[in-house]
């Protein structure tokens, strides 16, 4: 804390100032002279006053000090408020993966790297929408759905822990993100049908669900929009042949894992 207050280059620059006045002052006798002077009119009485002078000038230092130790309290309270404020913007509350926002934030930046990188990086995007989720907030209520939604969040980050970035774009849909891995997208969306194989288990309720998947890849001159569009389009194919498959913005690229 004290190494914070006389960092402060205020703080440092007051001390100065008093330190130097004061030796200006023992040089010029301006202490003697003001002894002096209050002897030579006692009858102003002012002893109480130059006491007093005195007594607010050593306060001062103390004063300052406090003030600046609230300025500063204050000012880490707004920094960790707008950090906050920044994280919940861009993260999904429920399963803390980031959220369309920072998807779409991610996906330019992935993108400026794949136009910019020799090595003809390619940035690849799975979407994954879960099957038969609505019976589940109908049967067992939204706490128990909110529940799966969690448990889908925790087998997508441990099955894509090298991914960019794996996000819920809302509801029970989620999204990832590859650039330049050797997993190849394909491979991405057979083991995200893989990971929610096993059973979904809380206390007093078990579900079993499958997912639809659209997979897209981006090509050079290409927007971020078009290859969420293509990903998303993709997954309703996917979907229309009853789930459980993955498909490529082509439809005729349907995959179904055995």
């Amino acid at each position: 804390m004290f190494r914070a207050i006389f960092t402060d280059k205020v703080t440092i620059l007051l001390i100065i100032l008093g330190v130097f006045a004061y030796f200006v002052f023992a040089e010029v006798e301006f202490f003697e002279a003001v002894y002096r002077f209050s002897r030579s009119h006692e009858s102003w009485e002012l002893d109480e006053l130059i006491a007093l002078y005195f007594v607010a000038s050593l306060a001062f230092p103390v004063l300052l000090v406090r003030w600046n130790i609230s300025l500063r309290r204050a000012n880490e309270k707004i920094r960790l408020s707008e950090a906050k404020a920044q994280y919940l913007a861009r993260h999904d509350p429920l399963t803390g993966l980031g959220n369309r926002r920072f998807f779409y934030e991610l996906l330019d930046g992935l993108a400026a790297e794949c136009e910019t990188d020799p090595t003809g990086r390619a940035l690849k995007l799975i979407i994954i929408d879960l099957d038969d989720f609505k019976p589940i907030n109908d049967r067992w209520g939204h706490k128990i759905g909110d529940d799966v939604l969690v448990q889908v969040a925790d087998r997508l980050k441990e099955t894509f822990a090298d991914a960019r970035g794996v996000v819920r774009l809302g509801g029970d849909e989620f999204a990832v993100a590859f650039c330049g891995e050797k997993l190849t997208v394909e491979e991405a969306a057979e083991r995200a049908i893989a990971a929610m194989e096993d059973a979904f288990c809380g206390e007093g309720w078990r579900a079993e669900i499958s997912c639809s998947i659209g997979i897209a890849h981006w090509g050079e001159g290409k927007a971020t929009t078009d290859l969420l569009h293509d990903a998303d389009q993709a997954m309703y194919a996917a979907k229309r042949r009853g789930g459980r498959c993955f498909a490529g913005a082509d439809p005729a690229a349907l995959v179904a894992p055995a």
